[in-house]
């Protein structure tokens, strides 16, 4: 009897083993099928910077081929025209000033068009939640296009590209998470680095699901005298407009489609 007791304790034991790991094997599957690897899909991912005021034309977009996207003054006069007409189209000729539009040129439809100058490694801890979130988004300021030639060069020469050819923003998590339907509203907190200086920004940011992945489009911006005074721009370079004051803020943003492989989303 003492024995049949013993083999039916040592049994028990065994199940109840068998229970606690297999209940410890799925707690771990479901942290596993949780934790996701997000890579960015360049051709369907964007960054722009907008001055304001803008003056006509000091804006820019790393995808030109977005069909809602539209150069400013200085351009061919084809290109001016109908980027008014556009403008117009949207806004009328009502008293909203275009300064107040941030940015100008929205993108309406997701298109794998654009210049593959955005990429971005993000962990996500909780896809569900989206807790434990950090990574890097690196923008190339080589493909930041503003639709005029001389422009462009002069902007690249101006952020040393050769030197320093990414635009990094470090991301250490997510704050005040907001979920409204479908649509989670979140604060990104993160290092940003322009020209090799490096401070801390939080960007506010709207992520939405789609089919491989998630999109998240944010924006935020800075004093246009911080180009010089925080990021050691030239003043003699930036010239009258951050020197008497007309430039006020400078905008910048990103609407990035990522997904576990980095392949084209669903819009």
């Amino acid at each position: 009897m003492a024995i049949g007791l013993i083999l039916q304790t040592s049994r028990r034991a065994a199940l109840l083993g068998v229970l606690i790991l297999s209940a410890l094997l799925g707690t771990a599957a479901h942290v596993s099928a949780q934790r996701k690897h997000l890579v960015a899909n360049g051709v369907e991912s964007l960054a722009w910077w907008q001055m304001n005021p803008h003056m006509g034309h000091l804006w820019a977009t790393t995808c030109p081929g977005d069909s809602a996207w539209r150069p400013g003054e200085g351009t061919t006069p084809d290109e001016a025209v109908a980027a008014m007409k556009a403008m117009r189209k949207r806004i009328g000729y009502g008293t909203v000033t275009l300064d107040s539009i941030i940015p100008l040129y929205p993108r309406k439809i997701v298109r794998p068009v654009c210049s593959d100058a955005v990429r971005a490694d993000i962990e996500v801890g909780d896809f569900k939640t989206l807790a434990g979130v950090h990574g890097e988004v690196n923008v190339s300021v080589r493909e930041l296009y503003t639709g005029m030639r001389l422009r462009d060069e002069f902007t690249f020469g101006l952020l040393q590209y050769l030197k320093y050819p990414n635009i990094v923003f470090d991301i250490d998590s997510l704050s005040n998470v907001v979920q409204r339907g479908d649509t989670t509203y979140a604060n990104v907190v993160g290092d940003f680095t322009l020209r090799g200086s490096r401070d801390k920004r939080t960007v506010p940011v709207k992520i939405t699901k789609v089919r491989d992945g998630i999109r998240i489009i944010g924006r935020f911006e800075m004093r246009a005298s911080d180009l010089e005074e925080v990021y050691g721009m030239s003043k003699y370079k930036l010239g009258l407009g951050v020197g008497t004051g007309i430039w006020k803020l400078l905008h910048m943003g990103f609407d990035i489609i990522l997904s576990e492989n980095g392949n084209p989303g669903s819009m």
